[in-house]
């Protein structure tokens, strides 16, 4: 889901610091791609060869093409989804495997009654006497209408600066973020 492009690909213990609310963390080293993955929230240029870390309920692969890292995350936990849809997610990357947080992403920046969002928590929340197929479609049909508008990340510690620094998914800047929803609802 997230590329990072710079020379930290030539380190191949990178250590990725998966944060949701508290800061589980995953240790790996990335895999050789001779052919980069698109950044567009889809796995299908992507192995099947995923790690599972039980304190994020996220399971990830890093890859990298020698210039570039590669991230692709995946959350099938309900649960997990929707914290990571409200509240969004960060990932840290430390050279160094001090646990250090030298360089991180924020994304997404929140959705739909997020806190980030202004929005009104009055609103009508889905049915709960609702059969189970009905509230699942209602679910993944909010699930997708969140995901669509969600095109800005935050870069923290980006080349030093304290200060966050706001941008777009598909910036210039070297970072590249997508979020997709597929037929698992993952």
């Amino acid at each position: 889901m997230t590329a990072f492009r710079s020379g930290l690909a030539l380190l191949p213990a990178a250590l990725l610091l998966l944060s949701c609310h508290r800061t589980p963390m995953a240790s790996s080293t990335s895999s050789f791609a001779a052919v980069p993955p698109s950044i567009d929230g889809q796995a299908a240029e992507w192995t099947d060869s995923l790690h599972y870390d039980p304190g994020s309920k996220l399971q990830y692969q890093v890859l990298n093409d020698g210039r570039q890292v590669y991230l692709r995350l995946k959350a099938a936990d309900p649960a997990t989804q929707a914290k990571i849809v409200r509240l969004g997610l960060t990932v840290w990357l430390d050279t160094t495997g001090r646990h250090q947080h030298q360089f991180g992403v924020h994304f997404p920046l929140g959705g739909p009654l997020s806190p980030r969002s202004g929005a009104d928590d009055s609103a009508p929340r889905p049915d709960a006497s609702a059969p189970m197929p009905a509230r699942q479609e209602g679910r993944r049909e909010r699930m997708a209408q969140a995901l669509a508008g969600m095109r800005e990340m935050e870069l923290l510690y980006y080349k030093g600066s304290p200060e966050p620094t706001l941008t777009d998914t598909q910036s210039q800047l070297g970072v590249k973020a997508a979020l997709a929803l597929d037929a698992q609802e993952t």
